[in-house]
């Protein structure tokens, strides 16, 4: 039961931070401006698709469960589960192919517009950027800019409280998730085509970055579709350690 509990509760909680928002961007017609349109005849569900997918947990279970429903495998509950997130609109990219389209733009880049490999080349690169713990590299500025145009909402993990209580006797679970807009890092990143020209600025970057590094810290031992990297301080140092869910508390 316990188990099952935080299955349910991660699926919310990633839910408004990670699959909504992956959905809100592949149906975003901003990302044509973005992108090559033939890498949308390109999402395939297939076992070398799956198994091209690197540290995007959520992605290949996704694609894992589309996959095994093609092949009659699943049970009702998990199709159920699926068909629930299947999209947003009928007519839209759904969950599955959203995800499919994510690593697609992330890990083969070629399928970049030429406007925006430059950009994602500079940020490899980062040879006219200042250092911080965790250097600028592409991922970096994709997720920026996938999440710019997705507006998640992230949720605050060590803010999170999570409750076991006892109604007559059935237990009961109960979680508290706080869930934040980001808008210091969104509404202060600006439009895609100036954001190399931003990152030159070593004073703005300084800001964005401090304000980056409580997301990353926030996210990294619970979900690794977006900011794995990028901290400004080390995890070691005293307050600005990775942030942790708390355990269940027992009331009753």
């Amino acid at each position: 039961m316990t188990c099952l509990c935080y299955f349910c509760v991660s699926t919310i909680r990633d839910i408004s931070s990670v699959i909504i928002p992956v959905q809100r961007f592949s149906n975003n017609s901003l990302i044509r401006q973005m992108v090559d349109n033939r890498i949308f005849d390109t999402l395939k569900n297939d076992v070398p698709s799956i198994n091209n997918i690197k540290n995007n947990s959520l992605s290949r279970y996704f694609m894992v469960l589309s996959f095994l429903q093609d092949a009659g495998l699943l049970d009702e509950k998990t199709n159920c589960l699926l068909s629930e997130l299947e999209g947003i609109s009928p007519e839209g990219i759904d969950v599955v192919h959203s995800f499919n389209l994510l690593c697609n733009i992330k890990f083969n880049q070629t399928s970049l517009n030429e406007e925006i490999r430059d950009i994602n080349n500079y940020f490899e690169n980062g040879k006219n950027l200042y250092q911080f713990l965790d250097r600028t590299h592409s991922n970096m500025f994709l997720d920026l800019v996938i999440n710019q145009m997705a507006y998640p909402l992230h949720y605050n993990s060590s803010a999170i409280r999570r409750y076991l209580y006892k109604a007559k006797s059935k237990k009961m679970f109960l979680d508290i998730t706080v869930l934040d807009e980001c808008r210091y890092i969104y509404e202060w990143l600006p439009a895609i085509h100036q954001v190399k020209s931003a990152f030159s600025n070593p004073s703005w970057q300084y800001i964005f970055r401090f304000a980056l590094d409580g997301l990353v810290k926030n996210r990294y031992l619970y979900n690794n579709e977006f900011f794995f990297q990028g901290s400004v301080i080390s995890n070691d140092i005293e307050g600005f350690s990775n942030k942790t869910i708390v355990e269940r508390e027992v009331i009753y």
